[in-house]
């Protein structure tokens, strides 16, 4: 048996499946329709036609990317986007889509479909795949998305599903008072402080460019915002990893902004004072839930705590409006804790193809857990001996 007939048979085969490869942007492009009539409300933002076209185009730069379209008869029930890039060390690896700006991944899933089945034809064309893959990883993924349920529904019996860092939200449907009243009092007492020293200094506003204000999303807004991403710890003088310093980054959020639609909405919010931009947000909107994917503050304006001080107006805006029902900060942020949002779920999804590599696999989670112990054991042997010693000193000096 060759090397890659004993790959391709770790799976139990079954019939033929109906499912359909594409590859390139024109094949992704006539994909549209049918994308969009899978969910027609997407819900999330990670699995919305907008955001994956916009990934293809900018951020996919490394490996390929393809669809997997997956019919009932004939509808489409589910495309999943399939990236190959190749991590850890030489081992190919195929993802939902993999970038340090996508924080979460997810893919259309009619919700009336048999997510079992939908999983069975994942592995199906997986079995005979357009590339060689060793790895299957999807990094981090909400426990409420279709992607979930695929996976726990026909993929957790093989993979690797752990817990993943959580996603903070806010629910906006309560009222401000009612957020503020988990606010910790430190920050409840910081953000008055802060508003009142802005007003003391000058004149401040919050302004708004999205598809519900008459203020059209400009090149110019975006500048701004892009200029406020970039004046700290990620400019120039620190890690260089702000959007403004990659093309394809930059680009990637210049066409979620152009892609806007009645089920798509992206939106920068800044905070001037003075007429001078000090805070700004990115963020998107689908099916009454907005991510927050970006934030960015003037670390020269940094008494006036700019970037706290907007969120909590875009929250009291958000509850008063009553048009988005989930605020999400995305990813969990140690800033994020005062505030006390909701912390959601999410996981890590990783299965190999090869039998040895997760062999491999178990062994090294083994090990580290067996360090783990062995480090905490050590760690507490060390604390009982120093308490010896130093109870062996203190009678010592009666």
């Amino acid at each position: 048996m060759t090397e890659t007939s004993r790959e391709t048979s770790i799976f139990a085969q079954g019939t033929p499946k109906p499912y359909r490869w594409y590859e390139g942007l024109r094949e992704l492009k006539s994909l549209r329709a049918e994308w969009q009539a899978i969910e027609p409300s997407p819900k999330t933002v990670y699995s919305s036609y907008e955001w994956c076209l916009a990934f293809a185009e900018h951020l996919a730069i490394s490996g390929s990317v393809r669809w997997l379209r997956i019919c009932n008869r004939e509808q489409t029930i589910a495309i999943v986007p399939m990236h190959w890039t190749r991590r850890f060390g030489l081992l190919r690896v195929v993802s939902l889509g993999t970038h340090s700006h996508l924080s979460l991944t997810d893919f259309p899933l009619n919700p009336e479909a048999d997510v079992e089945q939908v999983a069975a034809r994942i592995v199906d064309a997986l079995n005979d795949p357009p590339e060689r893959w060793d790895v299957l990883w999807w990094p981090r993924v909400l426990d409420s998305s279709g992607a979930c349920e695929v996976v726990m529904a026909g993929l957790s019996r093989r993979a690797f599903i752990s817990r993943a860092a959580s996603c903070n939200c806010f629910d906006t449907t309560a009222p401000l008072d009612t957020l503020r009243s988990k606010f910790t009092s430190k920050l409840r007492q910081t953000l008055g402080k802060k508003q009142r020293k802005l007003t003391e200094e000058g004149e401040w506003k919050v302004v708004v460019a999205d598809a519900s204000t008459d203020n059209v999303f400009t090149a110019e807004q975006y500048e701004h915002f892009l200029a406020l991403e970039a004046s700290g710890w990620k400019g120039d003088a620190g890690t260089k990893t702000a959007i403004r310093l990659d093309h394809g980054t930059r680009d990637f959020y210049w066409e979620l902004a152009a892609q806007r639609s009645s089920n798509f909405d992206t939106t920068i919010t800044i905070l001037e004072h003075c007429g001078r931009p000090i805070a700004g947000q990115f963020a998107v909107a689908v099916g009454g839930r907005r991510d927050v994917l970006k934030i960015g503050y003037d670390e020269a304006c940094g008494r006036f705590s700019p970037g706290q001080v907007l969120l909590e107006e875009v929250l009291r805006r958000t509850c008063v409006a009553q048009k988005i029902s989930v605020l999400s900060l995305v990813t969990n942020m140690p800033w994020h804790h005062p505030w006390r949002p909701d912390s959601k779920v999410t996981i890590s999804v990783l299965l190999f193809r090869n039998r040895r590599h997760e062999a491999v696999y178990r062994y090294f989670l083994a090990a580290w857990e067996v360090s783990k112990l062995t480090f905490g054991s050590l760690r507490a042997m060390g604390h009982w001996v120093n308490r010896f010693f130093a109870s062996a000193r203190n009678s010592g000096s009666k």
